[in-house]
């Protein structure tokens, strides 16, 4: 006799498509997990450090950069011992700046050469131009030119005195009459040149926040000089 194959009641008292849950000590098939979408990063675009000997310029090249307009220039002098440290930040429009990387290393020999003659002819000590360099950050179309200047400082004992001719007369500026802003901290000043907006910052030692005032001493400043002292030196 055949038998009969029975099913449990509970199975059978199941509605058709009911899904069964697995049985104890069976595993269920696990749901794929999707993959974290990764964060994503910031691309840092570096600074182009140009440095002399520069190659020889395209012979178009002086005339194409001498057609070029800032959009904002911000120049910051500071006096360190005898040593004046030049930086001058030089913002462009999207135009003028495609045409500076297209002419990187003519437009560094121009800057170095334009700062290098600035120096020497509104000089009155034999003040040079030492390490001179040029950045390009093509993120914030922005070029730095920098350098030290030696010879703009003489020290006798604990005074000192700084020429900034060299600074001043390129720029068509004065201390005195362009009504610089002193503060403990140096002189300040802000306008327009040639239609760029323009800042000019001269970084002084801080001297028991003494403020440099016009014909001062022994702290104080004139048209294009600066003087101060110090303690404790000899």
């Amino acid at each position: 006799m055949k038998r009969l194959l029975t099913l449990p009641l509970f199975l059978m008292l199941l509605p058709l498509g009911t899904a069964l849950v697995a049985c104890e000590g069976e595993e269920e098939e696990a749901t794929p997990t999707a993959a974290p979408t990764p964060e994503p990063t910031s691309i840092l675009v570096p600074k182009l450090i140009l440095t002399p000997p520069f190659p020889t310029p395209a012979p178009s090249s002086s005339l194409t950069l001498s057609s070029l307009t800032k959009a904002k220039s911000v120049i910051t002098v500071k006096a360190e011992g005898v040593v004046v440290h030049y930086q001058e930040e030089s913002f462009w429009p999207e135009d003028q700046f495609a045409r500076i990387i297209d002419l990187k290393a003519d437009f560094a020999r121009n800057q170095v050469e334009g700062l290098i003659s600035d120096v020497s002819a509104g000089g009155e000590r034999g003040e040079r131009v030492v390490n001179p360099k040029v950045q390009i950050d093509e993120g914030r179309r922005l070029t730095i030119l920098s350098c030290d200047v030696h010879g703009a400082i003489s020290k006798s004992g604990n005074s000192y005195s700084a020429t900034f001719f060299w600074l001043l007369t390129p720029l068509g500026l004065d201390f005195v009459d362009n009504d610089f802003r002193g503060s403990e901290k140096g002189l300040f000043w802000e306008g327009s040149l040639d239609s760029v907006p323009t800042t000019v910052r001269v970084e002084l030692p801080v001297i028991d926040s003494i403020v440099y005032k016009a014909w001062a001493y022994p702290i104080g400043h004139c048209h294009a000089h600066v003087w101060w002292q110090t303690e404790g030196e000899g």
